[in-house]
């Protein structure tokens, strides 16, 4: 708490997501969050990670942390510097997201990749949850999850946002992750030593769906370390 008031949280969703990401964390938070629509604040023919960054300083208006999950991560490290946000944190993130471009080029044909959807959970996590999250997909037309991947395909600036900055960092992790790419962890710690770490058991790369709890507590002792 700071001067005796609770920091806002800003939550991000990723790549063709919507609020909806957010479903089962929201509960165990502790710190009044906003959970912006991404595909609402910014409609335009061609998107950007810093046209997204754009849209989500709008809802800057008072000290906030800020906390993505893979895109919505990309977004934060470019607010990384504004003077309202206090810290960061990247769920299931990185400084680069890139894409493998046949799954660029499915998408762009107008089919989701099922390997996709599959790669998105740990092992652990059951068959109920990913149909779930396979029929909240259709919400989001094909068009814009598109340009949401191309979006983060093209984004290599984050690394040097890291670089320049002295904001409290907080990645998130699961241990079942599969997208990021090789060598996520210690790539982010040799660009941003102060960056603190945390790994969730048994989810993968929709770790706030996988574990809500977990992840909700790894967030709320973050905020707290910020707030002092």
């Amino acid at each position: 708490m700071r001067g005796g008031i609770d920091l806002k949280l800003i939550f991000l969703h990723g790549s063709g997501g919507s609020v909806s990401k957010w479903r089962l964390i929201k509960k165990h938070l502790e710190n009044p969050a906003d959970f912006l629509p991404l595909h609402e604040l910014q409609q335009g023919p061609d998107v950007t990670i810093s046209d997204y960054a754009e849209s989500v300083k709008k809802h800057l208006e008072e000290e906030t942390v800020v906390c993505g999950h893979s895109m919505g991560g990309l977004i934060a490290l470019e607010l990384m510097d504004h003077p309202l946000v206090k810290g960061v944190v990247l769920l299931s993130s990185h400084t680069e997201l890139p894409v493998h471009p046949k799954i660029l080029q499915q998408l762009a044909s107008g089919t989701y990749p099922e390997g996709l959807l599959r790669a998105m959970f740990a092992e652990e996590t059951g068959s109920e949850l990913l149909e779930e999250e396979r029929e909240r997909l259709k919400s989001v037309s094909l068009k814009k999850t598109y340009k949401d991947f191309a979006a983060c395909d093209s984004y290599k600036e984050g690394a040097a946002k890291l670089r320049g900055s002295q904001t409290p960092l907080l990645a998130v992790y699961g241990t079942g992750e599969k997208l990021l790419p090789q060598g996520a962890e210690g790539n982010l710690r040799g660009v941003y030593p102060a960056a603190a770490i945390k790994k969730i058991p048994a989810a993968g790369h929709d770790v706030m769906l996988e574990q809500p709890e977990k992840t909700a507590e790894a967030v709320n002792r973050f905020v707290k370390s910020v707030e002092k």
